[in-house]
Parts: C-alpha cells; structure tokens; sequence
C-alpha cells in the first residue's frame, strides 16, 4: 500500500505589499525570510505555485496591470509557451521581473545620506 506524503501547510503570518516602491525591498526581504522558515511546506516544493504565491501576496491599484501580466506567465511557462531563461529559475525570473518594475532605481544608486 502507498502511503502519500504529510500535507504541510505554511506557518506565520506572510508578508503583503502593494507595489509601493519604497516598501519593495522590504516585501522582498520579508517573504524570503517567510518562504525560508517554511522550507518543505506543500505549496513550495512545486515552482510555479510558489510564483502563484507569490503574487497573491500583492495587491493594490499600483500593480494590478503587473499582476495580470504575470499570473498569465507560469501557466505560459508549464504549457510550453514561454520558455524560462536559461540560467534562472521560476522564482528568479519573477523576482527580477518584480524588481525591475517596482524598485526604486533612483534609491538604488543613491549614496547614503549622514
């Protein structure tokens, strides 16, 4: 007889945000330390529901354009469509693709002030 693995569900309360660029850093920082400390939970060993997530964690006027486009990417990803970049995984590519469009790149550059 199979026996089927413990379903584990995530523990802690996951960070939101809202695209606002002053705070997207801080969202990054703290879903890495949410999505660490829940290693081995059911949703993150499958990828792209990782992504899925991921993106129900964001929400707000500022974003909705961006989260439309990426829900359509892992379905896009999985069937064939779109294929992911060479060198990067599922997260990463989303992660990037998060960065480039909601971080301040003025406060990346900027020196800091005394």
């Amino acid at each position: 007889m199979a026996t089927t693995p413990a379903h584990r569900c995530l523990e802690g309360i996951p960070p939101t945000g809202s695209g606002n660029h002053v705070q997207t850093r801080r969202f990054l920082t703290e879903l890495k330390q949410f999505m660490s400390m829940n290693q081995g939970a059911t949703i993150t060993l499958n990828p792209m529901r990782d992504c899925a997530y991921f993106l129900s964690l964001i929400d707000g006027p500022e974003v909705e354009w961006w989260i439309e486009r990426s829900y359509d990417w892992p379905h896009n990803v999985e069937s064939g469509k779109s294929p992911l970049p060479f060198d990067r995984t599922a997260w990463a590519a989303l992660e990037g693709d998060f960065k480039r469009a909601f971080v301040d790149h003025a406060e990346q550059g900027a020196p800091a002030t005394k």
